[in-house]
Parts: C-alpha cells; structure tokens; sequence
C-alpha cells in the first residue's frame, strides 16, 4: 500500500488547484504510477509541488516521448494549448500524439 508522505501532503494542501478536483485526482493518480517506491514524494508530484524535476525515464523512444509529455502537461496543469508551446509542436499535433501513445484521460 502507498502513502503519500508529510511534506508531499503538505504541498498538495498548499496549491490552489485552479483547474479543478479532477486536476488533483488526476495528479495523484500519475504519482502513484510514476512512484518508484512506497512513499509518494513531492518529487513524484511533479512541477510544481518539486523543485526536482523527474528524471527522464530510460528505454524505449515511445516511453520517452510519453513522459516528456506527461510531464509537461503536468506542469502546464493540463492545458494543451501552452504544452504544445512549450513542446514546439501544434495543439493538434500534440492531441493526435497523446492519443497515439495512450494518454487520454490522464493528462
């Protein structure tokens, strides 16, 4: 059973979450995906609960190009428009690529 530790707790009661519930849920639930061990760190949050950025995960080109994307989304709280921007690609672009690669409904 994971559990998310004090200070990643802490800064998830800090953040406003502007976008919504579904925000929050959705940050967790890539936490405990993305969670090496045990304990949910404010790491495992992402941007902009850690001021550590995730290393980029090894392996297989397509595994890559879904993390950079999920991390970026992430740290854009999910906005699509300022994710393709800051990736360099186009908004529809960049909705064709996170159906290709399954991420629909977990960004």
């Amino acid at each position: 059973m994971r559990e998310i530790d004090a200070d990643a707790l802490a800064r998830l009661r800090a953040y406003p979450f502007p976008g919504n519930v579904r925000e929050l849920e959705n940050r967790i639930e890539r936490a405990f995906i993305l969670c090496a061990d045990d304990q949910i760190t404010a790491r495992d949050l992402g941007e902009p609960f850690s001021s550590q950025p995730r290393p980029l995960k090894q392996g297989r080109l397509k595994d890559q190009e879904r993390d950079l994307i999920e991390r970026t989304l992430a740290k854009n709280g999910g906005n699509r428009t300022r994710t393709a921007a800051e990736l360099g690609i186009s908004r529809r672009m960049l909705q064709n690529r996170i159906r290709e690669i399954g991420l629909i409904g977990k960004e």
